[in-house]
């Protein structure tokens, strides 16, 4: 999103046109408010289609999170890039692009990539937890009162201590968990790291919540312990760059 936005700063006025394409993931979503709510907090400024039926994903024979199409001024598909990553790239794309409907423009300079020149590693695959797509086995399992739903995994009991937790084995340096606190009201999470106190963390509404960062690269156990009866948990991502 920050290469969207400076892209969207940058190129606007030479004749680039940025438009979202939201394509739910999960059912929460399809919420018009949920996705208003975000383009509010990240500052997103160009315009988002809402495309809860898939009918874009498919025209374009889409099946990657995110995925960056390059339209040229003929209407043809110049570039594109399923994932994060090669950021510089795309920007000379977009420059290719704009020149060739106005080769007298002064472009600058393309932003380099943060963290270019680190180390990445390939990480566990995306994790997801409910019985759509999602298996309890050799990278995730429950301990304690858990119920799994199409979607997710939702925590059934509230305790006085944190005793129920998932339990994660990866390989990665970035770890994040899809969840909610499904009644509105904050909840908290309780991490442990490889048998050791990591942090809580504090869940709201349903988001991406960052669980570890990519200060190092990590092969070990993550358990995350919940309380209250109201947690919902969708899937893990996982990032495999030491920043």
């Amino acid at each position: 999103m920050p290469h969207l936005k400076d892209w969207q700063a940058k190129y606007s006025a030479s004749g680039l046109v940025i438009i979202g394409v939201h394509t739910p993931e999960f059912d929460f979503e399809k919420d018009v408010a949920n996705v208003q709510a975000a383009l509010k907090k990240f500052g997103v400024a160009y315009p988002v289609v809402m495309d809860s039926d898939y009918e874009i994903w498919s025209l374009y024979s889409n099946s990657f999170w995110p995925n960056k199409f390059l339209i040229n001024k003929d209407g043809q598909i110049v570039y594109n890039h399923a994932g994060e990553g090669n950021y510089k790239e795309a920007e000379l794309a977009i420059q290719k692009a704009l020149l060739e409907i106005n080769p007298g423009l002064k472009l600058p300079e393309p932003t380099e990539e943060e963290g270019s020149g680190g180390i990445c590693y390939p990480t566990t695959a995306e994790t997801y937890l409910g019985s759509l797509r999602g298996r309890q086995g050799n990278v995730w399992r429950v301990r304690g009162d858990w119920k799994i739903f199409p979607e997710y995994i939702a925590h059934e009991r509230k305790t006085a201590d944190f005793e129920d937790c998932i339990v994660l084995d990866f390989e990665a340096a970035e770890v994040n968990l899809v969840a909610e606190a499904a009644s509105g009201q904050p909840t908290k999470l309780r991490l442990g790291l490889n048998g050791k106190f990591l942090k809580e963390l504090d869940i709201r509404e349903a988001r991406m919540y960052n669980l570890i960062s990519g200060k190092e690269f990590i092969k070990g156990e993550l358990k995350i312990f919940a309380k209250d009866e109201s947690v919902k948990a969708y899937a893990f991502t996982f990032g495999g760059c030491v920043k």
